[in-house]
């Protein structure tokens, strides 16, 4: 990562709408072989919904890569929807930009050529912020094991 590769982004940011008619992204055409995966953890042990171990995601990138799809920036997912290719690909997504995206999920990422787009909530970026699921796991944390709770 201390060098920048205009053809192997790793972030690169694009805005999806949904139609609001409720209309197939592709009409008459919802299995495109198009695919957005998305992530928001990747750490060890997997936590919060979304998130999944290194070894689940590395497991996951062996299975692409295996199957010989394209891995492609989340770009080229908007740029095949809008033309007529709609050869297979997947593309990775991974939202809040927690650590773990860098330091767990960037290595992999490289090693398997796989673009991914990482959506940083810029909030996070001040010193002691904590998503709210964040701050309710870290207090359930603190209720002891036998514990009730009555509402």
């Amino acid at each position: 990562l201390a060098t920048h590769d205009p053809d192997f982004p790793l972030v690169y940011c694009v805005r999806v709408v949904k139609p609001s008619n409720g209309a197939a992204l592709l009409p008459g055409d919802r299995a495109s072989g198009l695919a957005v995966l998305m992530y928001h953890r990747i750490t060890e042990p997997a936590v919060s919904r979304g998130g999944v171990t290194p070894a689940l995601f590395r497991a996951h990138l062996e299975a692409l890569r295996s199957t010989g799809i394209d891995l492609v920036p989340l770009g080229a997912i908007a740029e095949r929807l809008a033309s007529a290719d709609h050869t297979p690909a997947v593309a990775i997504t991974i939202d809040d930009g927690y650590r773990d995206s860098l330091e767990v999920a960037a290595p992999l990422l490289v090693e398997f050529a796989a673009p991914a787009t990482v959506f940083i909530t810029g909030g996070a970026l001040d010193p002691g912020f904590k998503f709210p699921w964040d701050r309710l796991d870290a207090l359930l944390r603190r209720i002891p094991p036998r514990a009730t709770i009555s509402v």
